[in-house]
């Protein structure tokens, strides 16, 4: 049996998983929605993790709305960005001086962020 196992959600409805990877990589494709109906949309990534391995969440990618003016707007959202809102169960990775990443170990955590767009990834 594949561990972790995952499923991804837009809006509360699933959008499924890709097929797993055998080895330990940056940036998999755990999940992918296009065609998405333009405005606001909810992200959710369930995973369980029956051994103890870590489940790594690296990136999330997305495409704008073409009516949301760029000039002022973040292109990229690392983990310090404000825009992620992370639950009390999160801890910091990294020194003191220069967060790298957050993690959690409890299940049940989670994070928000709000963005307005077309697909998501």
């Amino acid at each position: 049996m594949l561990d972790p196992i995952w499923e991804c959600f837009v809006d509360n409805i699933s959008i499924g998983k890709t097929d797993p990877f055998e080895f330990a990589e940056n940036h998999w494709l755990f999940c992918e929605r296009t065609a998405l109906v333009d405005g606001p949309h909810v992200l959710t990534v369930n995973a369980t993790v029956a051994k103890n391995q870590t489940f790594w969440f690296d990136t999330i990618q997305y495409v704008p709305s073409a009516s949301v003016p760029l000039a002022s707007k973040a292109i990229l959202v690392d983990s310090t960005d404000k825009a992620l809102h992370y639950g009390a169960e999160w801890e910091t990775r990294g020194d003191t001086t220069k967060m790298t990443a957050k993690m959690t170990a409890k299940t049940g955590s989670a994070f928000n962020f709000e963005f307005d767009g077309e697909s998501a990834r």
